[in-house]
């Protein structure tokens, strides 16, 4: 809810809602009493900068090898009862291929980043992270070429 939303809910005219949104947000009470608001809210959803921080750190750490294995013999996916799927952001299955996607480790290290003030510009895009696992029947190298792992694999 916005200050102009607020100020109609408490029964100020919807014509001077703006303005007077505007003021009250300026008053030391009212800010007081948001933040109050805000405090009650967090206990009670557990959300803390804890939480988020640690949420942020798990994306920051993930390693695409508690997903995937790979060797000789191609690659494979790990059970999903295996896995922390809190991680995983996608799973896909094609006739000749399976894509597993993480939630963006990039995305989180730049949160983390600006949470302890590393960065001064404040829009980045950030590619998403992810995983192509590609199986082809018949490929005796299952379509890695490189030899050194799948794309975007790493720790």
């Amino acid at each position: 809810m916005n200050a102009t939303q607020a100020a109609i809910r408490a029964g100020y005219a919807k014509k001077a809602a703006f303005v007077t949104g505007c003021r009250l947000l300026k008053n030391a009470k009212v800010q007081d009493e948001i933040q109050k608001g805000v405090t009650r809210r967090d206990k009670k959803t557990e959300l803390t900068q804890e939480f988020i921080v640690r949420e942020l750190m798990r994306v920051a750490q993930v390693d695409m090898k508690e997903f995937v294995e790979w060797g000789p013999d191609g690659v494979t996916l790990i059970e999903s009862d295996k896995v922390d799927g809190s991680l995983v952001k996608e799973v896909s299955q094609c006739k000749d291929s399976k894509q597993i996607k993480v939630h963006d480790k990039m995305k989180a290290l730049e949160l983390l980043g600006r949470h302890k003030g590393l960065f001064k510009d404040e829009e980045r895009q950030i590619a998403p992270t992810y995983i192509t696992v590609i199986k082809k029947y018949g490929d005796s190298d299952s379509g890695n070429k490189s030899g050194g792992g799948p794309a975007g694999a790493g720790g």
